[in-house]
């Protein structure tokens, strides 16, 4: 009886190598891309960049496992995309400017949910209240 344990439990872990392989091998990780100061992710590499952006325009592959949508590259990353770069003379606080909009793509989307601004609970929260006069009467 051990040894048919022993052989499950190999089974099951030699599956669970081969489905993480064929994960990694087969689903595609998308890019995140940067321009004009917007976000974007992008499936595939090699696809046309809109002449239209303003430089500079970079784009990172999403680490593996993690969530494309919510994932956004350090500042070294940033500084690391934007070395190559050196024709643009970017002065220390363009370059702090770009690296505080390269968010998650999921953030601007948080942001418009939230009621006006609100995202970091910084605005007091006002109870609304009734502002009918005593002159108006009765409705129907």
């Amino acid at each position: 009886m051990n040894a048919k344990r022993t052989m499950l439990l190999l089974g099951m872990i030699a599956g669970a190598a081969i489905a993480v392989a064929l994960y990694v091998a087969f689903d595609p990780r998308p890019y995140y891309r940067y321009g004009n100061g917007r976000v974007w992710l992008e499936n595939n590499p090699n696809a046309v960049w809109s002449g239209l952006l303003s430089s500079p325009v970079f784009q990172f592959r999403v680490p593996l496992f993690a969530g494309a949508r919510n994932w956004k590259p350090t500042p070294e990353q940033v500084r690391e995309a934007l070395r190559p770069s050196t024709n643009l003379q970017l002065s220390e606080e363009e370059i702090s400017l770009i690296i505080r909009s390269c968010v998650s793509c999921e953030e601007p989307a948080r942001r418009r949910s939230e009621p006006d601004g609100a995202v970091n609970g910084s605005q007091p929260i006002r109870a609304k209240t009734n502002r009918t006069s005593s002159a108006g009467g009765s409705r129907r």
